[in-house]
């Protein structure tokens, strides 16, 4: 999310200052996108605490498709990469999680 004006809004109820990637918000997306680049990117340690404050909020838990969402994510960063010629950020390893072994 751009650090800009169009991206936060102020409570009327408690007045908390909240973030909302404005650009990014999509039409027929799964909930949970959003939080997935933030579990990938910083969340790290955190996550749980994240959590437990955000459903505590009413966010309907998409916990039980987490590990879907954040392999679409990896897939269209990914795609990205290969496209803009950017290849030496791509990483393979972060699709293993999601290989099944039999």
């Amino acid at each position: 999310m751009d650090a800009v004006r169009k991206n936060f809004i102020v409570t009327h109820r408690d007045g908390l200052v909240c973030g909302v990637d404005a650009d990014s918000l999509r039409k027929e997306q799964l909930i949970g996108t959003g939080v997935t680049s933030a579990v990938a990117r910083w969340l790290g340690p955190f996550q749980n605490a994240f959590f437990q404050h955000l459903f505590r909020d009413g966010v309907p838990d998409f916990r039980p498709y987490l590990p879907f969402i954040e392999l679409c994510y990896i897939a269209v960063w990914t795609k990205m990469y290969f496209f803009e010629r950017k290849k030496k950020r791509i990483d393979p390893g972060l699709f293993e999680r999601f290989c099944e072994t039999r």
